[in-house]
């Protein structure tokens, strides 16, 4: 059988050396970082900001299309005139949030944007170092290089797009949780409801403490939850409503495939907006989209129906709360085992949604990776499995094109197994 192993260099040269190498590679990546920001206008954040603009406005933040009069702070170069909807994808209560900040003008906007996600990027970093339980310093070296220095991260910094604020608040649910004092585990499940109004997909992570009876913890998520609609939903209601009219939209976009029928523009964008030229650029990057379940039945010559989709994914989560009972009936789930389950729940239900998954979606990998990597004793068969399904995924420094869903599948296997193990983690 294969010893499991603490893979920490010994001599003291080679963590110098492969810091040094990490390092150069994080420099360069924060280097491109800043001129695809300086050079280029973000074009989702763009969307995000001039959507959060309307409130308070008679205009919908969700269904507003700009025309030639109307101010330049509410125009998105991105947004397609005829379509369903604007594509602000942002629920009410992140832009309620955000309204502050995307008042400024959008110069200011891009680059403070751009430091928060980096910011949230470290952040993550150093809360789960500081949980570590074991010195697993090649994998975690390969999981910071391998995300943060790949397109993906490119492609979330360049769009200006929010998942590594997801990630961070996985990251801080966890710190927050593994602490076990009772007040802490009553906040950590009061943010993960509170979660839930910006994320809505973040609703899912309550299975796996429902099954371990973490009765603070789900005080606290109930708590939150009633806080959230007291101060997230009743004031802004209207714009809920929108909201899911909006997402409905995008279903019959996406799922249904009807037919649009685009407006063609009879006028120009102006070349300067809010004293910018560079709002209508875009930069490519070796991202690809990430596939949903809609996409795999399409591939073998099914179109599934909605009831289809979710009957489905309610059949895995049963089978995987009864793989996760199963394993833990002896030994009380850890707190890495259900931060592991919660977030592979996360990731399918995003893949069962009628929705687009963009390749820059991946970045929020960087929780359960180097939460797997800094808690788990791994043996070299895990680690040679683990570099394969990363490099499949993260498509650095070799593009691997279509088997990027291929490795995020191997992933999630991975994730699952971790977290149905019946042996500890880590050893005691």
């Amino acid at each position: 059988m294969d010893n499991p192993i603490i893979i920490w260099p010994k001599n003291k040269k080679y963590r110098i050396f492969i810091s040094v190498i990490l390092l150069a590679f994080i420099v360069v990546t924060l280097t491109k970082a800043y001129h695809y920001v300086k050079d280029y206008g973000g074009c989702d954040l763009r969307t995000s900001v001039t959507g959060t603009r309307l409130l308070g406005t008679n205009q919908s933040p969700y269904f507003y299309f700009w025309k030639p009069g109307d101010n330049e702070r509410y125009l998105a170069p991105g947004n397609k005139q005829g379509e369903l909807a604007n594509g602000n994808v942002v629920t009410p209560a992140a832009m309620a949030s955000l309204y502050p900040i995307y008042n400024l003008p959008y110069k200011y906007v891009r680059w403070l944007w751009a430091l928060l996600e980096t910011g949230f990027a470290v952040a993550s970093i150093v809360l789960l170092a500081k949980t570590a339980k074991t010195k697993n310093f090649y994998p975690v070296a390969l999981v910071i290089a391998g995300l943060l220095c790949s397109d993906i991260f490119l492609a979330e910094i360049e769009r200006g797009q929010m998942y590594l604020g997801y990630c961070f608040s996985f990251s801080f649910l966890y710190y927050l949780y593994q602490k076990k004092e009772k007040k802490y585990q009553v906040i950590s499940g009061l943010l993960a409801a509170l979660f839930i109004f910006f994320r809505p997909f973040a609703g899912i992570i309550i299975v796996p403490f429902l099954l371990a009876k973490e009765w603070d913890w789900l005080k606290g998520w109930m708590g939150g939850l009633a806080l959230g609609f007291l101060l997230l939903v009743l004031p802004i209601q209207k714009y809920w409503w929108q909201y899911f009219d909006a997402m409905d939209k995008y279903k019959q976009m996406y799922f249904d495939k009807i037919p649009l029928q685009l407006t063609a523009n009879n006028f120009s964008y102006p070349q300067v907006i809010e004293g910018m030229y560079n709002l209508t650029k875009v930069k490519g990057f070796n991202v690809y989209v990430l596939g949903t379940a809609v996409d795999f039945f399409n591939f073998i010559g099914v179109n599934p129906c909605i009831e289809l989709l979710y009957g489905i994914f309610l059949i895995l989560i049963v089978l995987l709360s009864y793989f996760f009972i199963k394993a833990h009936q002896k030994i009380k789930p850890e707190a890495p085992h259900l931060f592991l389950f919660a977030f592979g729940l996360y990731i399918l239900a995003e893949i069962f949604s009628p929705s687009v998954r963009a390749g820059y979606n991946g970045i929020q990998w960087l929780f359960p990776l180097l939460l797997l990597t800094l808690n788990t004793v791994v043996s070299r068969l895990q680690l040679l499995l683990l570099i394969f399904c990363f490099m499949l995924f993260h498509n650095f420094p070799i593009a691997f094109s279509k088997y990027m869903q291929a490795g995020e599948f191997l992933l999630l296997a991975i994730i699952f197994k971790s977290c149905c193990n019946k042996k500890p983690l880590y050893p005691v």
